[in-house]
């Protein structure tokens, strides 16, 4: 009997199968947080076009970062000024 503790070759142990289910969950739950974070880019209403397309950008290309900053900062800020503002006079 092989150390592995399988009595046939053509069998992976067990160890073998969990160790090759690691990347494919990692990669699932990567792809979940990335489509989470889309959707809630595209659905916010605190964003115009430009920051909404600057914040898909920002997961684009930080694909494990970008939508953990966007949970984690990006939803509480905003880009538009607050509603009744005046945009052509400085606040204070």
């Amino acid at each position: 009997m092989d150390p592995s503790g399988s009595s046939n070759p053509y069998i992976p142990a067990t160890e073998d199968i969990t160790w090759a289910l690691v990347p494919i969950i990692i990669a699932l739950a990567l792809t979940v947080l990335f489509v989470v974070a889309l959707v809630s880019i595209l659905r916010s209403t605190r964003y115009s076009g430009t920051g909404k397309i600057l914040w898909v950008l920002i997961t684009l290309v930080a694909t494990f970062i970008g939508p953990i900053v966007w949970f984690a900062w990006g939803r509480t800020a905003s880009m538009n000024p607050p509603l009744g503002a005046d945009p052509s006079h400085p606040a204070g």
